[in-house]
């Protein structure tokens, strides 16, 4: 089996290689290298972004947790239509956006839109988080893969480093539009790999009894709660995390990768061609082909685990893998490219955006804009290598700090979700409110995470609370102040001439892109159902589906179902939340791109007087950085 995965994995670093070459052929313009000149195809986007939405619950993680936690956690596998839902909401928008201000990149559009050097450093320092750390703990996990796929025979840093470097060469060759065909040929490979492993299972090794076994009271079946009052892990250990408002706040963090940095530049850098592009990702990509993928593949992988390590502990993939190779060991081999590809998708577009953002929006606007198109494809591989030598390194000699870093990654994306509000939506949401929001849910989502409780324990102070307490995810503690603070600063600054600038993108919306939710009656009907399926799906109404479809209501005698009354409610609200993401992407046109795009807009001001609004503390740090220091009188 070794020698068939080792040539497996070789033989798609080599597919990966020739397409960035192939790419790079076909599109020589060193213009196309940071973000493929705006003109990425639609279909591209379409699986990319299906990709990187399954991607987003980590494949690798998930099916352990699945099998540890059961059905309970399977649950935060509907967080993938709230990220279609977000993707409906801020896809378009953001497009058009970039379309009308000739800008690229989140820290651009937000930066111009509140005119706001602190909210460009704010999106630089969250790019920095999801292109280090974060990328880095995917890459230690695909190392972990790798060491148990080869039955221990190689040390996790050199499969670290060896995997670095198969996922370095397509990137540092093909750029952006090479990465983002890669994406999509991973995309599909993964997921046909691993429905091909669970369709076997379910056939020759009976898992589909075990995911359908429906025992009363069977706590792998089970919600636990609505919340537990209690400190979270690490102070109070609440017997069970997977509440309902656990799954709530942690569909929040899973959302995030939909308003990421990484995220925003594919959609940004996608072709004006297609206009129902963005609908048909949201609706049949997103909410339909990967939460397919997560309803129907991964519970019976997980059951494949639970069934062959006797118990859901300890975890791994090792065992798993045995017991396919008594069946055949393609099979065996399909398991662990499946889990690896989601991974290499990840990681490779992080690495590939951190690199073209920094280098759009920090060297070619700050330290050299006068860069030509070629000295800015050398700078985009220059900061491609150097991404991958520091993630590297930080997976392999550091990933206790890498997992710290990379547990507060999601969470303090999604408090980027009330400026992405006012950049698209909410005009009256003022620069002074979108930062102290910003700082407000930071600050709470460090102190609900490991790197809060790490930071205050050297500092000889115990946090009472521990980690996600009540069973809320951190990603809803921060939103929650966040939001809050928001309002609040806005009630006083939402006038001004500061509100005059954000009107001017908002007045091109609105006379040119305006949404067609329809009569009032219409526009109450979609966003009530949207707010019901919310409660019920995975708010705390979710807790009804333990018992709904096997608990007798009229009659006293409980029903018997051929699968768990939780399963069942899982898949009735994901075939609706389909629907409701396609009313609101096709009929509401949330999702629909007009064919004329509004005329273009110039939000940026002269570089002299932007540089004149440079706050005095971040000039002298970089007068200092720069060694720049006026002559002394004698």
């Amino acid at each position: 089996m070794t020698e068939l995965l080792v040539a497996g994995w070789l033989a798609l670093a080599a597919y990966a290689v020739y397409l960035a070459a192939l790419t790079i052929r076909h599109h020589p313009d060193p213009g196309d290298y940071l973000d493929a000149g705006g003109r990425l195809p639609g279909w591209s986007f379409c699986f990319a972004a299906a990709g990187i939405a399954l991607a987003a619950l980590i494949p690798y993680a998930h099916l352990q947790f699945a099998a540890h936690f059961g059905l309970a956690y399977q649950h935060v596998a509907l967080g993938l239509v709230v990220a279609a839902l977000v993707a409906t909401l801020f896809h378009k928008r953001l497009w058009l956006a970039a379309r009308i201000t000739g800008s690229r990149g989140l820290a651009n559009l937000l930066g111009l839109h509140y005119r706001s050097v602190a909210v460009r450093i704010t999106i630089w320092c969250l790019t920095l988080l999801f292109t280090l750390p974060f990328a880095a703990r995917l890459l230690g996990h695909l190392g972990d893969l790798a060491v148990a796929a080869l039955g221990h025979d190689v040390e996790r840093a050199t499969a670290i480093w060896v995997l670095a470097l198969m996922l370095f060469l397509p990137a540092v060759i093909g750029g952006w539009r090479g990465m983002v065909y890669g994406i999509t040929a991973q995309t599909t490979l993964g997921v046909v790999l691993l429905a091909m492993v669970a369709v076997a299972g379910a056939v020759h090794l009976d898992w589909a009894a075990g995911l359908l076994a429906s025992e009363p009271g069977n706590p792998a079946s089970l919600i636990p709660g609505v919340m537990q009052y209690s400190g979270g892990i690490g102070a109070g250990e609440p017997s069970a995390v997977w509440t309902t408002l656990g799954i709530f706040s942690f569909t929040l963090a899973i959302a995030a990768i939909m308003i990421s940095p990484a995220v925003v530049l594919l959609v940004t850098s996608t072709e004006a061609g297609g206009q129902r592009t963005f609908a048909f990702t949201s609706v049949w990509m997103i909410a339909g082909a990967a939460m397919a993928a997560l309803m129907l593949v991964t519970p019976l992988l997980a059951a494949g685990l639970v069934a062959t390590q006797g118990s859901a502990l300890p975890l791994g993939y090792s065992a798993l893998a045995s017991v396919l190779i008594g069946l055949d060991p393609l099979l065996s081999v399909a398991l662990f490219l499946g889990v690896g590809v989601t991974l290499q998708l990840f990681i490779a577009l992080l690495a590939q955006s951190g690199a073209s953002l920094l280098v759009m929006e920090v060297l070619d606007r700050y330290v050299l804009p006068d860069l030509s198109a070629r000295g800015r494809r050398f700078a985009g591989r220059m900061a491609v290598t150097v991404i991958f030598v520091m993630m590297a390194l930080l997976a392999s000699t550091l990933p206790v700090m890498t997992a710290a870093l990379a547990s507060v990654t999601l969470p303090l994306a999604i408090q980027a979700l009330p400026a992405l509000l006012g950049l698209c939506w909410v005009r009256w949401i003022s620069r002074s409110a979108v930062l102290t929001g910003i700082i407000v849910g930071s600050l709470l989502v460090i102190f609900t995470e490991p790197l809060g409780l790490i930071i205050f324990s050297a500092l000889f102070v115990e946090l009472p609370w521990g980690r996600w307490p009540w069973t809320i995810h951190s990603a809803l503690w921060g939103l929650t102040f966040n939001v809050a603070a928001v309002l609040l600063v806005s009630i006083f600054t939402r006038g001004g001439e500061e509100r005059l600038h954000r009107d001017r993108l908002h007045d091109r919306f609105r006379a040119h892109h305006a949404q067609d939710f329809g009569g009032p009656a219409a526009r109450g009907a979609k966003w009530s159902l949207t707010l019901l399926w919310a409660f019920f799906a995975i708010g705390p109404g979710a807790i009804i589906g333990n018992t709904i479809f096997s608990r007798g209501v009229i009659q006293a005698q409980d029903a018997t179902l051929a699968m768990p009354s939780l399963y069942v409610w899982q898949i009735t609200f994901w075939l609706i939340g389909v629907f409701i993401v396609w009313w609101l992407a096709y009929q509401a046109r949330l999702g629909v791109v007009e064919t004329k795009v509004a005329p273009p807009l110039d939000l940026d001001p002269p570089l002299p007087a932007f540089h004149s609004r440079v706050p005095a503390w971040i000039a002298t740090s970089l007068q200092r950085f720069a060694d720049i220091r006026p002559a002394r009188s004698p």
